[in-house]
């Protein structure tokens, strides 16, 4: 979902900006696809098992009969020859990529991670890499509440944790639950996909907890959540960017390789404290690194700083502006 979260902030910005947005999709999991349709976007399905010749084909088709200009693609299966017939097609191309493992030939590369500039792209003299915190793609919903956050408690009572829409196979919420549990006097909204893999298991472990523990599945109101909460456990995702832009301190979780870089990043300048791998985790350990925090009111302040510092909120219109600056020189 981090794919279709991201190219759905930059479709609302476009959408604001007077743009007709049309979503690509070989989605075949369903969730995807009523994501996109709750948000109201136009959606045409490719086809989850066609070839990439064929995606090419059936896009360029799209491009042709829809009169765009603009085309954001954003998957690791593309390649070069796919981007050189974009780029052929005359639209402006931004291409979203977090790997630097494919060469580039777009109008623009973005890559929203603090560790981008790290990475060896290779790309064509005319592309513009837009790398960094700067270009952090984040809601709107977020983004009106930067300056609507609860302040920095003494002692820390109200918890946010939300580890991404997926499955959780290991059921790492689980386990910051139980660790909670441990800790008197405080309360926590845990946020989970509708596929997570022990869903049925967390909505008992919530009702037991007579209201000390709420669960949200795949809401629509992270930025009131994370408004309102002390202390915040995520991934090491997109979420780690919003978590900066609102200046909610906590802890991060490494779920995926590619999460690590920016896991060990928020820990390095002081952004949020790193808990490791998720199938390293004890409930001796989180609940140690929780109550040390839950009473120490000068590094969640400096968190909170060093984090809204970081990520502004303005990265989206950054991005935009880019966009219809070249394509306005053409």
């Amino acid at each position: 979902m981090g794919h279709l979260m991201r190219c759905s902030v930059l479709s609302e910005e476009l959408i604001a900006r007077g743009w007709k947005v049309v979503f690509l999709s070989r989605m075949n999991d369903g969730t995807g696809l009523k994501f996109l349709q709750g948000k109201g976007y136009s959606v045409t399905s490719l086809g989850s098992e066609i070839s990439l010749q064929q995606d090419c084909a059936d896009t360029l088709e799209v491009i042709r009969s829809s009169g765009a200009s603009i085309v954001v693609t954003d998957s690791y299966m593309f390649d070069l020859a796919y981007f050189k017939k974009l780029k052929k097609s005359g639209v402006v191309s931004l291409n979203i990529d977090d790997l630097a493992e494919v060469s580039q030939v777009s109008d623009f590369v973005l890559n929203q991670n603090a560790s981008a500039k790290s990475l060896k792209y290779r790309n064509a003299e005319e592309t513009q890499l837009l790398l960094g915190t700067q270009y952090a793609l984040i809601r709107w919903e977020l983004r009106g509440m930067r300056l609507r956050v609860s302040s920095i408690a003494g002692r820390a009572r109200h918890f946010l944790i939300s580890l991404g829409g997926g499955s959780d196979p290991n059921n790492t919420t689980g386990l910051l639950i139980q660790s909670l549990r441990q800790i008197g006097g405080v309360s926590a909204d845990i946020v989970i996909g509708p596929g997570h893999s022990q869903r049925t298991q967390l909505e008992s472990l919530c009702i037991d907890s007579q209201g000390q523990l709420v669960l949200h599945v795949a809401t629509d109101k992270m930025g009131i959540l994370m408004a309102r909460a002390d202390i915040m456990v995520s991934a090491g995702g997109t979420t780690s960017w919003e978590r900066c832009c609102l200046g909610v301190p906590g802890f991060c979780i490494v779920l995926a390789s590619d999460q690590e870089p920016n896991v060990r990043f928020l820990d390095e300048i002081g952004a949020a404290i790193s808990l490791g791998w998720h199938h390293e985790l004890s409930e001796e350990g989180v609940v140690g690194a929780i109550r040390s925090l839950v009473f120490d009111e000068p590094k969640r302040t400096k968190m909170r700083s060093v984090g809204m510092h970081l990520v502004d909120g303005q990265g989206v219109y950054r991005v935009l502006d880019c966009l219809e600056k070249r394509l306005a020189e053409r």
